[in-house]
């Protein structure tokens, strides 16, 4: 038997996308599966520890290998 509880009030499930530092005026995100995101924007609008939604999320890949390489240095995912 397989049973499905779907959340209460219409309401999603809110992954887990964390902040957890800044570079460049770029948010870096850690998500459940320790893949790393971005989000431009300012520190006080997204501070560390702020969940983030999955639709603002882009990859560093999307980043020039320079940036890439120094964020990935930096917050490399365990």
């Amino acid at each position: 038997m397989r049973y499905v509880r779907k959340p209460e009030n219409f309401a999603e499930p809110i992954k887990n996308n964390l902040v957890i530092g800044y570079y460049h005026g770029k948010a870096i995100v850690k998500d459940e599966l320790n893949k790393l995101y971005f989000i431009r924007c300012e520190e006080k609008h997204a501070p560390i520890g702020t969940v983030v939604d999955d639709r603002l999320l882009e990859p560093i890949e999307k980043l020039s290998s320079e940036e890439c390489d120094q964020i990935l240095q930096i917050y490399k995912p365990d």
